[in-house]
């Protein structure tokens, strides 16, 4: 028998061999895409705490969603809770990843980028009076 040729079993081995090494890539790719999703949102857990603990009384939420399948990732989600509506100017709330000197921006279909917290924090308040001091 010709040496040059695998057997069935070495063959066996080296698929076993490969399916580990292409495991461990794919766990090494899938925790650096954790890690980045978790620095991204730590950026936002500032603002995140400012609105949790301030918006809630005017009946909103707000969650931090990680999910990467659902994008822009990671985003704040604010609520109205009373009618079960994203909050309409404010909705979801991410790192600006497309450059320039905004850090925050909405995700409706009017955006509004924001170069501060304080500049998102006084639109979304902003917005918030205008609503409830509808009659």
């Amino acid at each position: 028998m010709n040496s040059e040729f695998p057997t069935s079993e070495s063959m066996i081995e080296l698929i076993s061999q490969k399916q580990d090494e292409y495991a461990i890539v794919e766990a090494k790719k899938k925790q650096a895409k954790i890690d980045a999703i978790e620095a991204e949102a730590e950026k936002l857990m500032p603002l995140y705490d400012i609105l949790n603990n301030a918006i809630r009384q005017y009946g909103y939420s707000v969650t931090m969603h990680k999910d990467p399948t659902h994008q822009p990732c990671p985003a704040i989600h604010t609520t109205y809770t009373r009618s079960s509506r994203k909050a309409e100017h404010f909705g979801e709330i991410a790192n600006n990843k497309d450059g320039g000197n905004s850090i925050f921006r909405t995700v409706t279909t009017d955006p509004r980028y924001f170069e501060s917290t304080a500049h998102i924090v006084d639109y979304i308040a902003g917005k918030i009076a205008e609503e409830h001091s509808k009659v």
